[in-house]
């Protein structure tokens, strides 16, 4: 997996396997304070035609709303295009964010990277 992205971010580092884009949040809380980060990391990907995501937020405990807005706003674009973001959610904490906010509706969740990768095969 190696990193090939035009905008590199050391919060949310984005690893690829083959038309894959894998953004790992590597901090506790994402909030607002990371988002034009987090969002310039998304926006990235876009800008290079890489429109099957997966977000994991295994190393994350919690995400604010600005960081789930970009992740919202973000998948309606590249569903146009025949893309989708997924997400990891192996924690409880973020696990129930989705499932209170009614996110699970919007993004599917996998407990680990495999299964996640597997899904966009299918």
């Amino acid at each position: 997996m190696k990193s090939n992205s035009i905008f590199y971010s050391e919060h949310f580092p984005v690893d690829f396997i083959n038309e894959l884009s894998i953004i790992t949040i590597k901090i506790q809380r994402a909030t607002f304070k990371e988002a034009e980060e987090f969002e310039q990391t998304l926006q990235s990907q876009v800008l290079t035609k890489h429109f099957k995501i997966i977000v994991d937020f295994s190393e994350c405990l919690f995400a604010d709303s600005m960081i789930i807005g970009i992740m919202v706003k973000t998948v309606k674009e590249i569903r146009k295009k025949n893309g989708d973001i997924i997400v990891i959610t192996p924690t409880s904490g973020i696990k129930v964010m989705f499932a209170r906010t009614g996110l699970y509706k919007i993004f599917k969740q996998f407990w680990t990277r495999e299964e996640a990768i597997e899904s966009f095969s299918k």
